[in-house]
């Protein structure tokens, strides 16, 4: 788990959102900031308050966007 993946990042070409809380205890933030910068296209929101598996609340706008932006041409 604290191996390098060897994905190519930069080979996405699409948008990506990506969630993370800061209160996370499992996964640090500095490892989603750094995931970020590595894709070509990333968005990051740093949740505060928020821990691993989020909240109901936050699985609701997860979900919403991922459908807006599905319905996009």
């Amino acid at each position: 788990m604290g191996t390098p993946s060897g994905l190519d990042y930069s080979a996405v070409k699409c948008p990506i959102r990506m969630w993370h809380g800061d209160a996370d205890g499992t996964v640090p933030a500095h490892h989603a900031e750094h995931v970020a910068r590595l894709l070509p296209e990333a968005d990051l929101e740093v949740l505060p308050g928020v821990g691993h598996l989020h909240s109901p609340s936050c699985w609701a706008e997860f979900v919403t966007a991922a459908r807006d932006a599905a319905a996009r041409p």
